[in-house]
C-alpha cells in the first residue's frame, strides 16, 4: 500500500505544475552536481536495537537536496565522491572564527556504497577544533538526532526502494 501510495505522489508531482522544468534541472546541476543518489529513496534496514531515520529521499537530477522521513530538508554542499564513498554537508555559512551559524543544522552525511543500491550512512556534528579565532571543523563526531541507542557510532544501512529506481530511471523533466 505504501509503495503504491509514493509511487502515485511521484506520478502526479512530476506530471503536475510543481514538476521540475529541464533549466531548474540543468540549473541545479551545474550549482550542485550530480550522484547516483539522484531520485533514489532509501529505507533503513537497520538489524540493532536502536531509532533510526526511517526513510531518506535525494532530489531528482541533482544534489540539490535530501528529504528525511519526508519532512525535513537538507541542501547538500559541498558533495565529494572516492570511490563507493560518498558525502555532503547541510551547512556552509561560518561566523567570524569559524563555527557554523546555523548550528542547529549543520551535519556531514557520509554515505558508503556497498552494492548497488544499498548504502551504509552515517551522520556527523561538527567538533572544532583551534585558536578562539580560527576554528577549524573536524568531521568526526556521530550525530544523536539521527541514531539514538546504545550503538550510535555503528552506520545503518539503507537499500533504495524498487518505484524509486524506476521513477528516477524514467523521469522526464518539463521545458518551460
Amino acid at each position: 500500500m505504501i509503495k503504491k501510495i509514493l509511487t502515485l505522489t511521484t506520478v502526479l508531482v512530476s506530471t503536475s505544475s510543481f514538476a521540475m522544468t529541464c533549466e531548474q534541472i540543468e540549473f541545479n546541476k551545474e550549482k550542485y552536481g550530480v550522484s547516483e543518489l539522484n531520485g533514489l529513496t532509501l529505507v533503513a534496514k537497520d538489524d540493532l536495537d536502536r531509532s533510526v531515520i526511517e526513510n531518506m529521499s535525494f532530489a531528482v537530477g541533482a544534489n540539490s537536496t535530501v528529504s528525511l522521513n519526508s519532512a525535513k530538508a537538507f541542501t547538500m554542499y559541498n558533495y565529494k565522491e572516492n570511490g563507493g564513498v560518498m558525502s555532503f554537508e547541510t551547512e556552509v555559512k561560518k561566523d567570524g572564527v569559524g563555527r557554523y551559524k546555523n548550528k542547529l543544522n549543520a551535519f556531514k552525511f557520509v554515505i558508503e556504497r556497498i552494492k548497488p543500491y544499498t548504502y551504509d550512512i552515517t551522520v556527523l556534528k561538527p567538533r572544532y577544533e583551534g585558536g578562539l579565532r580560527d576554528k577549524t571543523v573536524v568531521w568526526d563526531t556521530p550525530s544523536t538526532k539521527f541514531v539514538q541507542g546504545a550503538d550510535i557510532a555503528t552506520a545503518v544501512r539503507y537499500a533504495a526502494i524498487e518505484d524509486s529506481i524506476e521513477y528516477r530511471n524514467n523521469f522526464k523533466c518539463v521545458s518551460e
